[in-house]
């Protein structure tokens, strides 16, 4: 026999017991003026909310647990978690680090090669000059210093990079459409996001695309009026968040951007980039390398923008992409993973962020 739920908990009553075993509350019914075993928490009066300079309960709770909500956070939306948004770092700088040491190793024979090319024509024109030696590996490992000085300093994405693509920087309205999503999720992240240091517009009339390079993210402007726009922003931030772009600046750093603006329009820019730029040995072996990494880190760019609660504008603009699914991406050096294991993931994501806010 049992006298019903508690009212605070939920646990079964017994008939003998006038608090409930389990939280100590008070039985429905029971003899209220009994001490219970557990006080239930008092409501805070306003003098006992915590200041703006004193970390605040979901704070202090964020630093501990996984799934831990924010306080102003819809069940239905999921926001930025910290330990997520530290794993979301450390995954992608340890494989992007991985990828760029194997460009780099692969490079090396050609820039070994193209050494020993120029010390040979230095030594017969400068008559064994000590600087021989010195030129040569300037001009013969330049692709692999130029590379890993991206690498380190994440600098080289300024204005040959936008040149050559094309792009210019943003109008006052579209500055203001763009920045004011990324400060809004900056506000509302327990843990600071890194945001890029330039924003580029494309103009084109693709409405399902952007990319990140280094420290800066390539917007096309038919994609900015379009109702999933969040979600692409969130994206592109969750690379630049990740170490992503600036893998994808390093291993572009291998063949200089600015020869490409002059390449078969001068007489000697063939000759010039051929010796300052490098091509991995077994190009379609690293190709292959970098479509796999590159379709990992598409999954944890979706989570990024899911953290940032825009999962439904990203599902919505994923759910017009599937014309870019291939039967076997790997073959064709795919850079993004099936479009519908992506969705798959954010409405997992999702569901699991509803379960643990309502727990």
């Amino acid at each position: 026999m049992s006298n019903g739920l508690c009212t605070v908990c939920d646990a079964e009553l017994s008939d003998a017991s006038s608090v409930c075993g389990n939280c100590g509350a008070p039985a429905p019914g029971g003899d209220t003026g009994a001490p219970s075993a557990v006080e239930p928490p008092a409501a805070s009066s306003p003098q006992e909310q915590p200041t703006a300079a004193e970390p605040t309960q979901t704070q202090a709770a964020l630093a501990t647990s996984d799934t831990t909500t924010l306080p102003h956070q819809d069940p239905s939306t999921p926001r930025p978690n910290q330990s997520l948004l530290q794993g979301h770092r450390s995954n992608g700088v340890g494989s992007g680090l991985i990828l760029i040491a194997w460009a780099w190793l692969l490079c090396l024979p050609r820039a070994i090669l193209k050494t020993i090319v120029i010390f040979a024509i230095c030594y017969i024109f400068l008559k064994g000059n000590a600087l021989n030696w010195l030129i040569a590996l300037g001009v013969g490992m330049f692709p692999i210093l130029r590379s890993v000085f991206m690498a380190v300093t994440g600098l080289g994405d300024g204005w040959f990079t936008r040149q050559s693509k094309g792009a210019r920087l943003p109008s006052n309205r579209e500055r203001e459409r763009i920045y004011g999503l990324m400060s809004k999720w900056a506000k509302e992240s327990p843990e600071p996001i890194r945001m890029p240091d330039r924003v580029y517009i494309l103009d084109t009339g693709e409405t399902h695309n952007s990319f990140a390079i280094g420290k800066s993210i390539f917007i096309f402007r038919g994609a900015i009026a379009t109702p999933h726009f969040a979600g692409i922003l969130a994206h592109e931030l969750g690379h630049v968040n990740a170490f992503d772009s600036r893998v994808v600046l390093a291993i572009n750093g291998l063949e200089p951007q600015a020869l490409n603006l002059v390449r078969g329009k001068l007489p000697l820019a063939g000759s010039l980039h051929f010796f300052l730029s490098a091509r991995p040995v077994m190009n379609r072996l690293f190709g292959f390398t970098y479509h796999w990494w590159s379709r990992r880190r598409e999954f944890d760019a979706d989570l990024f923008a899911a953290r940032c609660g825009v999962a439904p504008d990203l599902i919505s603009c994923l759910e017009d992409l599937h014309d870019f699914d291939a039967p076997m991406p790997w073959t064709i050096g795919q850079s993004h993973p099936y479009t519908e294991f992506r969705i798959d993931r954010l409405e997992s994501f999702m569901t699991a962020s509803r379960n643990a806010a309502r727990a």
